[in-house]
Parts: C-alpha cells; structure tokens; sequence
C-alpha cells in the first residue's frame, strides 16, 4: 500500500511538471518566437521524463530520513541533470565552453537563491512568524 502510494505521489507530481514545462516553453515561443514552431516533437515528449525526475528530486527533498544537506545537494544534482539532459540538450543549442560554464553558473545562481527564500520562508512559517511587542 506504501509504494502504490509513493508511486500515486511520484506521477502525479510528474504530471504537474509535464504541464508546467509545457505550458511554460509553449509561452516562451508564443513571446519570444512568433513565426516558429514552438516545441519540437521530440522535446515536447521529453517533458514527461523530466517530469518523472523533478517529482522524484521533489519527493527526496521532503523525505525526513535523509540528513537535509543531502536531501538538497541530491536535489540540485537531480534538478539540473534532468534540465540538461531533457530540456537543454534536446533544443539543439550549440554548445561552447563560455556557454556551458555560463549556463551552469546561472543556473545555479537561481537554484540557490530559491533554495535560499524557501528555507527562510519555512524558518518564519515553523517559528510561528514574526511576533510583534
């Protein structure tokens, strides 16, 4: 019953991602390319893969038996293997050193910065929020 659950868990959160990643790249090429087709076939099916991860990376960031920096380097790695292998790769960017080091330092950057405002956002909503005198 455990793992039916877990399982019920880990694909309904990659059904939340497909849709986000969906909806999010399709906004991007209605913004940013007007005359193009928006996502390539091939791309589009590789959401759901990158959404099965983000759901798994999701489900180790909560899991309380893991020490919580583990729980957030696993997430990173997770986080940013998925974006590189079923998001980045698939595009067909060219792919440069400057480029590279570039795309990894930014995203990092933003991953750390949401890591950051989330963990303060949990301390106020654990402590019980700011307390006035």
């Amino acid at each position: 019953m455990i793992i039916l659950q877990a399982l019920k868990k880990w694909l309904g959160g990659a059904c939340v991602w497909f849709t986000a990643a969906s909806l999010v790249m399709l906004l991007i090429g209605i913004l940013f390319l007007p005359n193009m087709d928006y996502i390539a076939t091939l791309s589009y099916l590789l959401f759901f893969p990158f959404g099965l991860c983000m759901s798994c990376a999701g489900m180790l960031l909560r899991a309380e038996r893991i020490a919580p920096t583990w729980r957030i380097l696993l997430h990173f790695v997770i986080t940013l293997a998925s974006f590189i292998l079923f998001v980045f790769l698939p595009s067909g960017v060219t792919l440069t050193l400057p480029f590279i080091f570039f795309f990894l330092l930014l995203f990092s950057i933003i991953y750390w910065i949401i890591i950051g405002v989330l963990h303060i956002l949990r301390t106020k909503k654990q402590s019980g929020g700011s307390k006035r005198v």
